[in-house]
């Protein structure tokens, strides 16, 4: 990822417990449901009907949601979840938040 050197990679407080939540999720193996409408969403539905597993549920906020489900991927996959970079800058995340928060993630 290419730095920007113009801002710094500040959160607000209600961003940092986002973050805290999509950890602590991440590390009791919750999961989170992928973005509606999505192929993988209808797969994670019938996932849910088979098996009675129901997925943390979207938070109201688009943008904090996008950074709930990056921040959860990054972790359970030890790496930066690279598809999810494009939806946090277009949630209005600069370049180095998400590398903050990717350090912080993995």
């Amino acid at each position: 990822m290419l730095a920007d050197t113009r801002a710094a990679p500040a959160l607000d407080p209600v961003e940092w417990r986002v973050v805290a939540i999509a950890l602590q999720d991440a590390a009791r193996a919750v999961w989170v449901a992928p973005e509606p409408g999505s192929l993988r969403a209808r797969l994670a539905g019938l996932y849910s009907r088979f098996t009675g597993s129901m997925p943390a549920r979207a938070l109201a906020d688009p943008r904090l949601d996008t950074l709930r489900r990056f921040v959860h991927a990054t972790r359970r996959a030890r790496a930066v979840a690279e598809p999810l970079v494009p939806a946090m800058i277009a949630s209005g995340f600069n370049r180095k938040q998400v590398e903050a928060i990717a350090l912080l993630s993995t």
